[in-house]
């Protein structure tokens, strides 16, 4: 198991990518677009294949990034059923992107601008709240859920009162890669690899948490330190992922979850399996979502949450009666 927990998502990563640049509604096949992002071939199979390789790069980034961002905060607050969206970003993000839809318009670069800005909001509101109480991992939890749901209530409220201005909106609150232009992927890569860096940083610190805070402080960890830096990175990820895709739920938390079932315990470990587990999901995610209705695309999260929601609960019951 223990081998498979980083071979087997990396082999399932790349059969995953060269499907995705291999299936789509137009005739090119993979070859074509191999040969087309070399260089050669007719320029409309080179834009078709300009436009999954970006599609293709924007899913696995956005997986890896809140894989990793779910594995170092349920290390970090030692809490297994945490998300990179604890803090309330996705709720933060749904409701700054409809607010540009109802008030300012339609405009795809407005949605994301406003949906990132009300992501980076709703983490400062809940760590500048959790910060009075200590900056536990409790009153994180707890502010974080509280914050989520303002968010979502005020989304609510909007879809309730502007209804006609909504549907505009309605694929990138499920969360989709559809839309992503390279523009995204030169904002997105840097921001995710930035919070990919600091959460590689910090393994030592997070492993010393595990010992016991105390124990931890007297290594030399800096309990608060770490654990603000680790929920400052996953939260930029979440926060840039979810303005680029909308909130793409499930993956934050299930890849941790699939990287402990299958062998792995030690943070720096789970964080790499993580990482992998979390680009494959969105990578097949999105694969799923664009051939399982073609030619009418499906939302990433509700199909995602259908498939694999039932074989983490599977993986999980194997686990406990193998292990």
């Amino acid at each position: 198991m223990r081998g498979l927990s980083l071979a087997g998502p990396a082999a399932l990563l790349v059969l995953a990518s060269l499907a995705s640049l291999h299936v789509g509604p137009a005739k090119p096949g993979l070859p074509e677009i191999v040969a087309a992002l070399l260089g050669g071939g007719d320029p409309a199979v080179e834009a078709i294949a300009r436009y999954r390789l970006v599609r293709l790069l924007a899913a696995a980034a956005i997986g890896a990034g809140l894989a990793a961002a779910g594995a170092g905060m349920q290390f970090t607050l030692r809490n297994p059923l945490v998300d990179p969206y604890l803090l309330g970003v996705s709720s933060g993000a749904s409701l700054g992107a409809l607010v540009a839809v109802v008030f300012l318009g339609p405009s795809p670069w407005l949605i994301q601008l406003l949906a990132f800005l009300g992501a980076v909001s709703a983490y400062l509101v809940a760590v500048g709240v959790s910060g009075l109480a200590g900056l536990t991992g409790a009153s994180l939890i707890v502010v974080g859920v509280a914050v989520g749901y303002l968010g979502y209530s005020g989304s609510v409220l909007l879809m309730n009162l502007y209804p006609d201005r909504i549907p505009f909106a309605f694929s990138w609150l499920l969360g989709t890669v559809a839309y992503t232009t390279l523009r995204d992927l030169e904002w997105l890569v840097p921001l995710t690899l930035a919070s990919l860096i600091v959460l590689a940083v910090l393994v030592k610190r997070v492993e010393a948490l595990s010992l016991g805070e105390e124990r931890a402080e007297s290594l030399g960890a800096g309990v608060r330190v770490t654990r603000l830096l680790v929920v400052s990175a996953a939260s930029l990820a979440a926060s840039s992922s979810a303005a680029v895709a909308g909130p793409i739920g499930f993956v934050g938390l299930a890849a941790p979850w699939l990287a402990r079932l299958l062998g792995e315990s030690r943070y720096s470990r789970v964080l790499v399996a993580s990482l992998l587990w979390g680009a494959l999901l969105v990578v097949a995610g999105d694969l799923a979502a664009r051939q399982a209705a073609a030619p009418r695309e499906l939302p990433l999260t509700p199909l995602m949450s259908l498939i694999g929601a039932p074989l983490l609960a599977y993986l999980a019951v194997r686990g406990k009666r193998g292990w």
